[in-house]
């Protein structure tokens, strides 16, 4: 993620580090996306994440995943938001660019 948002700033190295990630790009954006939603989970209290079914940790672990989660969001968030446009993020969501993550 670090390395995407570093790459967004210059166009040539951003298309560079697209062509290179777009095997796994699917994979990688449900993974961002998972790690996203697990933060803002951990973030809210009680009854609003009742029932959240956790992407990158399980429901025991919530404390200690807590600190990485909260270190990993930002440049995670940073990422996505770098490619959310872009046709290598669009690519393999089978319905185009609309709704979901």
């Amino acid at each position: 993620a670090a390395l995407q948002a570093a790459a967004a700033r210059e166009p040539e190295a951003r298309a560079e580090l697209c062509k290179q990630m777009q095997p796994s790009l699917v994979d990688l954006r449900s993974c961002w996306m998972g790690l996203l939603r697990d933060h803002a989970a951990l973030s809210i209290a009680g009854r609003a994440a009742k029932g959240y079914v956790p992407h990158l940790y399980v429901q025991g672990a919530a404390t200690a995943s807590r600190e990485h989660l909260e270190h990993a969001a930002p440049l995670v968030f940073e990422a996505a938001l770098s490619m959310v446009a872009t046709p290598e993020w669009v690519a393999g969501r089978g319905g185009g660019g609309g709704g979901g993550g």
